[in-house]
């Protein structure tokens, strides 16, 4: 994952001071956690919603 967003910033498709170890760190984190929310049966828009605000939160350009 760290590749893939190192590539991307040299692509110019993530700002230049994002941290691509520290964005994919974080993206594992959003990704551990919707294993566990799934199988509390939550609502699948409210869900859709929080996987939404994640990648919004990423430095793109």
């Amino acid at each position: 994952m760290q590749n893939v967003l190192a590539s991307a910033q040299v692509q110019g498709k993530l700002k230049k001071q994002a941290n691509p170890t520290e964005l994919a760190n974080y993206l594992f984190l959003c990704y551990s956690g919707l294993q566990v929310v799934v199988q509390t049966n939550i609502d699948q828009q409210k869900l859709v919603k929080k996987v939404r605000q994640s990648v919004e939160a990423l430095p793109w350009v």
